[in-house]
């Protein structure tokens, strides 16, 4: 894991623990399915860093938001639904994602 994605998830774990765990909990499942699908170190790699940054654009969601009890309202729900563009925009520098930047997780038959 490269020194950003180490800056990354620091980040999350400052803004929200809960996600930083079930973060690092996805992490370590797709590490347990990358083992036994036989993926290459960097394919691995790839599939690992991707898990654990998935919810990364929850660092501007707000706090309230964030961490409500109880049930979201539809536009409350709208706002943590941004997390995914957040992230991409963030983690992914804003670029759009080509086929061959998840060809790492595919699997030949």
């Amino acid at each position: 894991m490269e020194e950003i994605h180490v800056k990354f998830l620091t980040r999350l774990l400052s803004k929200d623990l809960e996600t930083y765990h079930h973060s690092l909990r996805v992490g370590n499942m797709a590490k347990t399915f990358a083992d036994h699908l036989n993926f290459s170190d960097e394919q691995k790699q790839k599939l690992i860093i991707g898990c654990c940054l998935h919810d990364f654009g929850k660092i501007l969601i707000p706090n309230e938001v964030l961490n409500k009890e109880g049930s979201l309202t539809s536009k409350e729900w709208e706002v943590i639904k941004l997390h995914s563009i957040y992230g991409n925009k963030v983690v992914g520098g804003g670029r759009r994602h080509r086929r061959r930047d998840y060809q790492c997780c595919a699997v030949s038959s």
